[in-house]
């Protein structure tokens, strides 16, 4: 079967060939109406001069089958010679002729296949650019919508406070408080502290009052180990503090610390 010609595509606007298949359903059509009128006609008129179970029923049946089979053999067949002609002659012409339709004047039309396939590649490729640079031309309009409300904000504050200004040339402080901070910023910086020495020939409780109480403690607390009851705990505490010393002679350590 020869293929059309793919310019007929442009100028129906449709593919040729649904033409034929659309003309060919009609015929279809008009064989199964005639089918069923046939039939109609003879379970009215003809089958009812027979009794139900003669065989006249079954030779309609079968009757009626091979009309329908005719007539679609007869109408493939009209059909196929039908499309045959139309795609060799109604919808052809001579491959020599240049047709050229009004839309594609100018065009290049020598254009092979690879080519186009570039070109197509290239449409995609600039396609995709000119999104990009759209999508950026938009966050760069709301970027500068947002900095244009910033500007009118601050504007806006500077706007209300623009009066502090010329506060400092209305208002002075009093001459005490001016004297005052000139002798505050006149003062020399204080140095940073210092911790003393500590003399690692003298043990921990020997140093500071607090390194004597937290000596103390943890002795007492050692020694009282094997005391259950927390009373009799806290009676021995007080009698190694007394050992230890009085609390007159750890007020002269507090020096130390």
């Amino acid at each position: 079967m020869p293929k059309p010609n793919p310019a007929l595509l442009d100028i129906a606007g449709f593919p040729v060939q649904l033409l034929v298949d659309d003309l060919l359903d009609i015929g279809v059509d008009a064989v199964g109406k005639a089918t069923d009128a046939l039939e109609s006609y003879l379970n009215e008129h003809y089958l009812p001069n027979f009794p139900p179970d003669s065989e006249a029923h079954d030779k309609v049946q079968a009757g009626l089958v091979s009309f329908s089979t005719l007539l679609e053999s007869h109408l493939d067949k009209a059909f196929d010679a039908f499309e045959h002609w139309s795609l060799r002659n109604v919808f052809a012409w001579d491959p020599s002729l240049d047709v050229v339709l009004k839309h594609q004047e100018g065009l290049d039309l020598t254009v092979t296949a690879e080519q186009e396939a570039n070109l197509l590649t290239d449409i995609d490729e600039l396609r995709r650019k000119v999104d990009a640079r759209k999508r950026l031309n938009a966050r760069l309009r709301f970027a500068v919508k947002s900095s244009d409300a910033r500007t009118a904000r601050s504007a806006a504050r500077l706007e209300q406070l623009r009066f502090l200004s010329t506060l400092k040339d209305r208002v002075s402080l009093p001459k005490e408080v001016q004297d005052l901070l000139d002798r505050v910023q006149s003062l020399p910086p204080i140095p940073p502290p210092t911790l003393a020495p500590i003399d690692p020939t003298k043990r921990p409780w020997q140093l500071s009052h607090a390194g004597y109480m937290d000596w103390a403690s943890k002795t007492t607390i050692e020694r009282s180990g094997v005391l259950k009851d927390k009373d009799m705990a806290l009676v021995s505490m007080e009698l190694d503090a007394a050992e230890m010393g009085r609390a007159e002679d750890l007020d002269g350590m507090k020096g130390v610390s």
